[in-house]
């Protein structure tokens, strides 16, 4: 029987009769199964072992059993004390690289998972050499790549132009390589979202999506060509323009969001409503009726449980006037600044018939409201704010620069005279 026994796991000639025996026994009484290399280690060694993986409720495996006890003990103690998930082939590396990897990791965001420690420490650290070289952001997904091979996706975006996307490392060279050359022959930007599609399903979408005018935008290579094309027969069918925001749901999603839509609504909805599932958008409808607040396509760009808190938060401080789409769709610490504000300023009405004051900060606020002082113009004009906080971004720095070059000829013609 022992015969039989060592033949079946190929136990090694020094392990002794009864040992084979006593391992198999305290197997079969922790309702173990028995494996081969267990019998490279003695029966304490092996109840030892068992005995730490229960207490920390490791899987029981044979690659376990390769290493000594000591190792074991040292690794897995190392991997607990820093919140690191146990693998076993952590017992590949010594105590001493362990602990240098949990070293070397407290510097970077990556995490040490089974994928890492599979490399070896020097391709380890030579790609951490490389990250840090480069300015590449050092997430997991570097450690994918060999290190020579990721320093040459590196180089070949570098001199072609092309924006480094962690994303790009989760494929082969050869793949990465064949995406940016789709790209280029198309004359398009290479996108983070296009590496989670094949160079195959890149171009295919590519070749659809300008067949059917839709713009080539990230959300859209997030799905394969046959989710691109079954969506486009969606919208179709349902009458929607190929919004991009689409791509972001699934085409059941599509088919439930317009039911919902035209229910409640009775109208076709707004591209910004499938930023949101299903369920978001028919509370969002419910939240708005039961407040009396008019559905606007601004309030899909917020979840519903943030509209809601905003909503409690103006009806508990303010009152249920200050409602308005436009307002609500702020957080309520960027509310109560501008509020508290307009307050001080015995103006927190006029933004009822003038909300769009509320997309700027405080301090854009205050910059704009100097610039009308210096000019003794008022900062409240007839039942709205005055037109200057309705303008861009853009347009207020054209503005600025406008009058700053006005002045500049002003002092240049009052020099010139005197």
């Amino acid at each position: 029987m022992i015969e039989e026994i060592r033949k079946k796991y190929n136990i090694p000639s020094f392990r002794l009769d009864q040992e084979i025996i006593e391992i198999i026994d305290i197997c079969r009484s922790q309702n173990i199964a028995v494996t081969k290399n267990m019998f490279y280690r003695t029966p304490l060694e092996v109840k030892e072992m068992i005995s730490i993986c229960k207490q920390r409720r490791l899987n029981i495996t044979d690659e376990l059993f390769q290493t000594s006890i000591a190792n074991f003990k040292r690794i897995s103690t190392l991997l607990k004390r820093n919140n690191i998930p146990f693998t076993p082939t952590a017992l590949t590396k010594t105590p001493e690289e362990i602990a240098e990897l949990i070293r070397l990791f407290k510097t970077v965001p990556a995490t040490i998972t089974d994928e890492i420690l599979k490399r070896s420490m020097e391709e380890i650290k030579e790609t951490i050499r490389i990250g840090n070289q480069y300015n590449i952001l050092i997430t997991n997904s570097i450690f994918l790549m060999a290190p020579n091979d990721l320093e040459e996706i590196i180089q070949f975006c570098i001199k072609h132009h092309v924006k480094i996307y962690n994303s790009m490392f989760t494929k082969n060279k050869e793949d990465i390589i064949k995406i940016i050359e789709i790209c280029e022959r198309n004359k398009i930007e290479v996108m983070d979202s296009m590496f989670e599609r094949k160079p195959g399903e890149v171009e295919e979408i590519i070749d659809y999506g300008r067949s059917n005018e839709i713009a080539l935008s990230s959300s859209l290579f997030r799905k394969t060509p046959n989710e691109v094309k079954d969506i486009l027969e969606q919208c179709n069918l349902l009458g929607l323009p190929p919004y991009n925001t689409l791509f972001q749901r699934t085409s059941q999603e599509i088919i439930e969001i317009v039911e919902i839509y035209q229910k409640e609504i009775g109208t076709i909805p707004p591209e910004t409503a499938f930023f949101r599932t299903p369920k978001e958008v028919s509370d969002m409808i419910k939240i708005c009726r039961i407040n009396e607040i008019s559905i606007s396509e601004l309030l899909f760009y917020k979840k519903t449980i943030d509209v809601e808190k905003t909503i409690l938060f103006i009806k508990n401080r303010y009152g249920k006037e200050y409602l308005l789409p436009e307002i609500i769709i702020y957080d309520t610490e960027h509310i109560e600044k501008i509020f508290s504000y307009l307050i001080g300023k015995k103006s927190l009405s006029i933004i009822k018939n003038d909300p769009s004051i509320i997309r700027l900060s405080l301090e854009e606020i205050i910059e704009r409201e100097i610039f009308l002082q210096q000019r003794n113009e008022s900062f409240v004009v007839g039942d709205t704010f005055h037109p200057i906080f309705r303008l861009s971004k853009r347009l207020w720095e054209e503005k600025k620069k406008e009058n700053e070059e006005n002045e500049h000829e002003e002092k240049s013609s009052t020099s010139h005279r005197k």
